[in-house]
């Protein structure tokens, strides 16, 4: 799978964990208008060099 295709799937995740997580995430971000969108969160990981995003889930 290429990075960027990891990336998106790791983004819907975040998304869907943000959706079952509403309640607790807003005691750290306010999230006035919900969850992030899929592309959006995709957005912001994009902007993380390949190896340091990597880094965050391999062990």
């Amino acid at each position: 799978m290429r990075d960027q295709q990891r990336r998106r799937v790791v983004a819907r995740d975040c998304v869907d964990f943000g959706h079952e997580k509403l309640e607790w995430l807003r005691r750290f971000v306010p999230l006035k208008s919900g969850v992030p969108s899929r592309d959006c969160i995709a957005y912001v990981f994009s902007g993380i060099p390949t190896e340091d995003f990597r880094s965050c889930f391999m062990v």
